[in-house]
């Protein structure tokens, strides 16, 4: 699962890949929110160049 954990000087989205033992995605889904949570990103957004 890829996670966005940071943004880069023009403010796009840098992503982090998780991965978890098979049978496990709950946990990979668990760690996702929780990562995006403490991130905040439902306020971030790239800035558009004109």
């Amino acid at each position: 699962m890829s996670v966005r954990m940071y943004q880069n000087i023009t403010e796009l989205p840098v992503g982090v890949q998780f991965t978890a033992v098979m049978g496990h995605k709950k946990l990979s889904f668990q760690l996702a929110g929780q990562l995006e949570q403490a991130r905040d990103w439902e306020t971030r957004w790239p800035v558009m160049a004109a």
